[in-house]
């Protein structure tokens, strides 16, 4: 099974690096990123995503606050906290 997984974190170091080891899975289809926290929101509001990658602290909209509104939009999607 195939899946399209986004990843969220202000730095952009981080995100590469989290971007470039989900390319390397074989069942991830799509990897995606945003460094900020409210185009993320927004790309998931107009397409499921079941796996979100997410850093705990970003100025804009911490990691806790962002996967409480991610999955008032599907309760299906998988959360996954990552940090630096």
């Amino acid at each position: 099974m195939h899946f399209k997984a986004v990843a969220v974190d202000d730095d952009q170091s981080a995100l590469s690096l989290a971007l470039s080891e989900l390319k390397k899975n074989n069942a991830v289809s799509e990897a995606i990123g945003f460094t900020s926290p409210k185009e993320a929101l927004n790309y998931i509001k107009d397409h499921f995503v079941p796996v979100v990658f997410l850093d705990i602290r970003m100025p804009e909209l911490d990691g806790l606050t962002l996967a409480e509104r991610i999955l008032e939009i599907n309760p299906r999607t998988n959360i996954i906290f990552i940090t630096t």
